[in-house]
């Protein structure tokens, strides 16, 4: 029966189908009930129950819920029945219809008051009726008080499962037997990104990656079928499939149930996204302390006090070479393994940290490894935890392996004492002072320098205390102080300085340092190398004195040789004037003209600042002009060009060289220009990367093709050529629009 919520609906379907609030349903075979209801006598009448009510009008068969020929296996008689009565009865707010007819053989036995009897009959079937239906309807009542104390039970335990469903973080998901989505709460659309109007009636794959979606089939075929299934009542970990395609891992816990429209299967999922990469990360983390654990070394330990038992991590077994693994041992057992000249202490910062007296120790110690040998560990540990009377429960730190430390340490102290020995037998003097200028070290000849002990004095102290000075013997500031310049990253490169103490000998000193860094850039201060050159200046000025009395020497002797030179070409002048012209005049001419070259080197070696060589470009500039002067080239209409680098040489190659220049250039004035001819008459000196030069002489008048070929062999040829090997050098000839003539040789200074 349909049980309305505030009593009978309307009679629209629609109005009772919103109505509705559930069914209590009691089975009954109605052919019985009405059979043992119904006296058998009555057999002879039928009896049909239409739901609805049909008064005056023929009832629809499609309404019929009882026949009773039907169930007499009587068959129904053609033609209209003699005697039909009907009857109304309200059930529960629904009318029946019951219709009563005459068979031929009531007909037959009734041949008077027919119809009285009929509607005798009639009436008491329906009595009968009415009080069956009324006990009907009291067990009704009774079942609806039932359903009723049912549905609000049921209600209330919905009404739970519906806020426990709103309010979950978690999803709650629900599917049929199809696979499709039939309950989505709130926590599912957080987690899935879809909208329960989006996504209930769809099929499950659509929040499942494709790699799950076959096992799920199957899966719920297998469930259907035996009603087991791998998954139910367990919780699993898996992976979702959210909106945007990404995937994501989840805990899922699986259940069914079966009801009249089916089974059904909830599933209750979590989120496990931010668990996972807290689990990533602690597992990193881990992974992370392993490699630095392992990297640097570092064994962790933890004493369990009241048990006795003290755990060492793996690396432990690495540093005393036990095999590879953990460690679980006792605090005796570990004593036994400590060097006997270190036990004493390292029991007695153990006993501080445990008693209070200090918040954690710090020792190192020898420990004594499988092989036999010692090796250096240093040891942290702290108080991990303490009873509520303080008495410490367990005792947590680590122990490193620093055996190769202190073999640095060792060699490092080694190499200090090799240094230190080094810098007290050294002749220089080492002064190093810190990044605040602090001076920090002297060693034995700084000492002996300044007659003074190390004091860790102050920059703007030290020239006054220590008698510093400038060459010159002026005091210096503290700017000027060489290892002050070093401190501030200037250069010092050996800078002269003069040390004249209060007690005991003036000194000069050439000072060299820098600045000391650390491998991270940080400045460490600086040093400061000093060697005593007081000895040597001195000799550098007794020779210095010596060679400024032989240059004024050797200046006189080029000032008295040139003064010879010249009065010797004034003699040969004065005898050219008296020959008449001729071979005679020319030869003392050419020979003047020699001396002249030769006195011209004297006079430039002697106004030279250096008397042991000379410039070529000033000595071929004036000599070309002097000759020039001499011939009357520019009168002539000839052009003197020089272009002549500046190199320096010495008196050997200097004076060859312009005895040659003399020659060439005299010869081409003479010859390359005859009966007015004017020309250019070119000299060139260029010098070379491989130590040579090359002397060009040149001009563009006759050529020496007019005269005889070969040239004719003269005395200025000779010259020439007797020069040029003396020089080492490559002389040639060229006669091709002018004359031409090189000599290549090698620059001697």
């Amino acid at each position: 029966m349909p049980i309305y919520r505030n009593g009978a609906p309307a009679e629209t379907v629609e109005q009772r189908r919103a109505a509705l609030s559930g069914y209590v349903y009691t089975p009954f075979r109605m052919n019985d009930l009405l059979g043992s209801v119904l006296d058998q006598e009555l057999n002879s009448l039928t009896l049909e129950i239409y739901d609805g009510a049909y008064e005056g009008n023929a009832p629809a068969r499609d309404a019929l819920l009882y026949d009773s020929e039907l169930v007499h296996g009587h068959e129904r008689q053609d033609g209209i029945p003699v005697y039909t009565s009907l009857a109304m009865l309200d059930i529960e707010n629904r009318p029946w219809t019951l219709r009563f007819t005459s068979l031929p053989t009531f007909e037959r036995t009734i041949d008077r008051q027919k119809a009285q009897v009929v509607l005798v009959a009639g009436i008491v079937i329906s009595l009968l009726l009415f009080i069956l239906v009324r006990a009907l309807a009291v067990t009704r009542e009774r079942a609806l008080a039932l359903a009723k104390d049912m549905t609000s039970a049921m209600r209330e335990s919905e009404a739970k499962f519906s806020s426990l469903a709103e309010s979950a973080n978690e999803a709650i998901v629900m599917i049929d037997t199809a696979g499709k989505i039939v309950s989505w709460n709130p926590g599912a659309q957080a987690i899935f990104g879809y909208a329960a109007r989006e996504i209930i009636g769809d099929d499950l794959n659509r929040i499942m990656p494709e790699r799950y979606r076959e096992s799920h089939r199957r899966g719920i075929e297998r469930t259907s079928a035996t009603g087991q299934g791998q998954l139910l009542g367990k919780t699993t970990e898996l992976a979702g499939l959210h909106r945007d395609g990404s995937e994501f891992p989840l805990e899922l816990s699986l259940a069914t149930w079966e009801t009249q429209q089916g089974r059904f299967y909830s599933g209750v999922i979590r989120d496990i996204s931010e668990q996972k990469r807290d689990q990533l990360a602690l597992i990193e983390n881990k992974n992370l302390l392993d490699l630095a654990l392992i990297g640097s070394s570092l064994a962790l330990f933890d004493w369990d006090i009241g048990a006795g038992k003290v755990y060492l991590s793996e690396e432990w077994a690495h540093i005393i070479g036990a095999p590879a693994g953990p460690t679980l041992t006792t605090f005796d057992e570990l004593s036994g393994l400590i060097h006997p000249d270190d036990l004493f202490t390292v029991r007695a910062r153990i006993a501080d940290v445990l008693k209070g007296v200090t918040e954690f120790y710090r020792t190192e110690y020898r420990v004594r490894t499988q092989a036999g040998h010692w090796r250096w560990i240093q040891s942290h540990g702290r108080v991990a935890q303490r009873d509520a009377g303080g008495r410490a429960l367990k005792l947590t730190g680590t122990n490193a392996n620093i055996d190769e430390r202190k073999a640095l340490e060792n060699d490092l102290e080694q190499r200090n004492e090799l240094l230190n020995a080094v810098l007290e037998n050294v002749e220089s003097g080492i002064v190093v002072c810190d990044a605040a200028g602090t001076l920090t070290m002297f060693n034995r000849a700084a000492r002996e320098f300044h007659n003074l002990p190390l004091e860790p004095l102050p920059p703007v102290r030290w020239a006054e205390h220590y008698g510093l000075c400038r060459p010159d013997g002026t005091a210096m500031t503290a700017g000027e102080i060489p290892l002050f310049k070093a401190l501030q990253e200037k250069p010092v490169r050996n800078e002269e300085l003069m040390i004249v103490p209060k007690h005991g000998t003036k000194r000069v000193l050439l000072a060299s340092g820098q600045a000391l860094f650390s491998r991270d850039g940080e400045k460490l201060g600086a040093v400061v190398a000093m060697r005593d050159i007081t000895e040597h200046r001195q000799k550098e000025q007794a020779i210095s004195a010596a060679l400024r009395e032989k240059e004024t020497l050797l200046k006189e002797v080029y000032h008295r040789v040139k003064n010879n030179l010249q009065v010797v070409t004034s003699l040969f002048n004065l005898q050219i004037r008296t020959l008449p012209d001729g071979h005679a005049r020319t030869v003392l001419q050419e020979s003047a003209d020699r001396v002249r070259a030769m006195a011209l080197v004297h006079e430039k070696l002697y106004q030279a600042g250096n008397l042991s060589s000379i410039n070529l470009k000033g000595y071929i500039d004036d000599l070309c002009h002097r000759l020039g002067a001499a011939a009357g080239a520019s009168e002539r209409g000839v052009d003197i060009v020089s272009a002549v680098e500046p190199v320096d040489v010495g008196l050997e190659t200097a004076v060859p060289l312009g005895l040659i220049l003399n020659e060439l250039v005299s010869n081409s004035l003479k010859h390359a220009f005859p009966d007015g001819r004017e020309g250019i008459l070119s000299v060139v000196l260029e010098c070379f990367d491989d130590g040579t030069a090359l002397l060009m002489v040149a001009d563009n008048g006759v050529g020496m093709a007019v005269a005889a070929a070969p040239p004719p062999v003269t005395m200025g040829i000779k010259l020439i050529e007797t020069l040029s090997r003396q020089l080492d050098g490559e002389l040639t000839f060229e006669s091709a629009g002018g004359t031409r003539v090189r000599l290549r040789f090698p620059i001697r200074p």
